[in-house]
């Protein structure tokens, strides 16, 4: 997105930060992103800011880091105790993920990163958006105990993911996408039939989908992303049936509920 576009409610705080984000100096951009993450949990504005961060995904520039005594927390500044490198890319996935992280702001950072992870014409961002979606779901998860919380985003989470294995032009996504949705808890969860809180409805259609979608990937003309899908779906199902694709569509086809 481009600087003209930041809306004109934005606090002028944040305004600068989105701004700073286009430096020329990868620390400043660093330094911008690591100050809108920080002030999410704060009730800021700073969910304006997610589609600018999603830009810096791709960005691998590198730039110093120190830790701070108090706390020993990552600074840019100070007296350090240690030192070492962080890249823009990593400090906008650390504002994304507290962004994301904060309920109130969870459904639209969820959906802005799912259209990027389908969309972007950039496979880096198109790859960390993706995830970032199944680290935001499984974070909700721990946080909640359940799906039940979160079904829109863990459903988005695992809808995303089947998209990338089946359609992603790059091979290297589509693995990536087979191994997080094969570890994705919500195919565990209906495996083992410990529904908790969670509605059946949304397990058994999440489940549905990531058994679908690695059944697609065996087919996958590439070896490792076919070698990604056949592991996870090994793990998700529980069923050890060979790397003949034939023979998983009709297990499946026998042993699901349309």
């Amino acid at each position: 997105m481009a600087r003209h576009q930041i809306g004109a409610e934005v606090s002028p705080e944040t305004r600068a930060d989105i701004q700073a984000l286009y430096s020329d100096s990868p620390v400043e951009r660093a330094q911008a992103a690591r100050s809108l993450g920080g002030r999410a949990a704060l009730g800021s504005d700073s969910l304006a800011a997610v589609p600018f961060l999603i830009q810096l995904l791709g960005d691998d520039a590198q730039v110093p880091f120190e830790v701070r005594q108090a706390g020993r927390k990552r600074s840019f500044f100070d007296v350090p105790l240690e030192t070492g490198k962080t890249t823009t890319a990593q400090q906008a996935i650390d504002a994304l993920t507290s962004i994301g992280g904060w309920s109130p702001h969870a459904k639209s950072a969820v959906g802005a990163l799912a259209q990027a992870a389908r969309a972007d014409a950039d496979p880096v961002i198109r790859r960390r958006a993706t995830e970032l979606l199944s680290t935001l779901a499984g974070n909700l998860w721990e946080a909640s105990g359940s799906v039940a919380a979160m079904d829109p985003t863990y459903l988005t989470a695992v809808a995303t993911l089947a998209h990338a294995i089946r359609s992603d032009p790059a091979a290297g996504n589509r693995r990536r996408a087979a191994e997080i949705l094969g570890a994705l808890g919500t195919s565990q969860v209906a495996t083992r039939g410990n529904w908790g809180t969670t509605s059946p409805t949304v397990v058994s259609t999440a489940y549905r989908q990531v058994v679908e979608a690695l059944l697609a990937g065996l087919g996958d003309a590439d070896a490792e992303a076919q070698a990604a899908a056949l592991t996870a779906l090994q793990a998700t199902t529980g069923q050890n049936l060979g790397s003949e694709p034939a023979r998983w569509r009709e297990w499946w086809a026998n042993n699901h509920q349309p």
